[in-house]
Formats: C-alpha cells, structure tokens, sequence
C-alpha cells in the first residue's frame, strides 16, 4: 500500500509543473497571435496612400476619375449584350452563352463587352477557325497564346478596336470568353 502512496504522490507533484510549463507557453504564443492581429489590422484599415495628381488633358483629373466607378450590366441568361458583336461567336451553332456584360466606364466614354460561351468543338479547331476569321476579315492578331496544353488565346485589333479571347479546354467543352472594345 505504501507503494502506492508514493507514486500517487509523484505523479500529484508533476502536475503541477506540467500545468506551469504549459501557462508559460502560452504566453509567447498569445503574444505573436496579437501581433498579427495588430498588424493585419494596421495593413487592412489603413488609409490608401495619396497619388500624385497627373494632369492629361483628354481625360478628366486623377481625382474625378477615382471616384468614378465602372457600370456593369448584365444580359439575360442565353443573350449577349447589344454592343457584342454576334458574329464574333464562332464554332457550332450549339454554342450555349453562359453570360454576357458591358462594362462602361463613364470616366472616358469607353466600354467593354465580355460573353462566355460553351462549345463542344476542340480546342485547336476553335483557335484554328478564329485566326482565320481575324486574318479573313481585316483584324491585326497581336498577340498569340499557344504554350499551354488546355488553353488557347488571342488578341487582335482593327480600326481602334480590341478584342481579347482565351479557350480553356476542362476536358469535357471548351470555354470561351472573349472581350471587345470598340475604338472611339
């Protein structure tokens, strides 16, 4: 029996040790917890930093054109917006348009029209048909993007006009999204 006394009352005088140990841990645990609390508080609540003032007299000043935002509208579900050009939506007929907005920036009176669509057409035949459309039809291709394996993309212009198009292939259709910006 006297055994037994011993042992309890070796493992009743680490207890309390293990207890200690484990409040002093914590103390420098609590402390970095606090400060980057602090510090993501500091980064997120701060004030942005002054740009300097840039005079361009086509457009209004740094200033106004801050505080004016873009305006996004949206087409319903199937449609495209009235400023995207139809014909800019190649490949099979069953194409299905996912969205399509217009984005217009009251800043400088320019707008952008983006559409993604889903089509069951390969990738390389999508990529295929729209540079030859682009070359067909009096568009410049200025930039091409083929050193991925699933996606494609190009950029092209015509007359001031920029249109931008990516084709990610997931494997099952391809998706296309492509934005147009008609010049002034």
């Amino acid at each position: 029996m006297r055994r037994h006394r011993k042992i309890a009352r070796k493992r009743h005088h680490h207890r309390p040790t293990m207890e200690i140990n484990t409040k002093h841990s914590l103390i420098p645990v609590t402390a970095i917890i606090i400060v980057v609390v602090a510090a993501t508080a500091l980064v997120v609540f701060r004030k942005p930093a002054q740009k300097k003032a840039v005079q361009n007299t086509s457009s209004p000043s740094p200033s106004v054109a801050e505080n004016v935002k873009p305006i996004a509208a949206y087409a319903s579900q199937g449609k495209l917006t009235p400023g995207f050009p139809s014909e800019l939506i190649l490949g099979s007929a069953n194409a299905t348009t996912s969205q399509s907005y217009q984005i217009n920036y009251p800043y400088d009176g320019s707008t952008q029209d983006t559409t993604d669509f889903i089509s069951a057409e390969s990738m390389l035949d999508l990529f295929s048909q729209y540079k030859k459309y682009f070359s067909q039809n009096g568009w410049t291709i200025t930039r091409e993007i083929t050193k991925y394996t699933n996606s494609r993309g190009l950029g092209a212009e015509k007359g001031g006009t920029s249109m931008s198009m990516a084709i990610v292939d997931n494997g099952k259709v391809r998706e296309v999204t492509i934005s147009y910006t008609p010049g002034k």
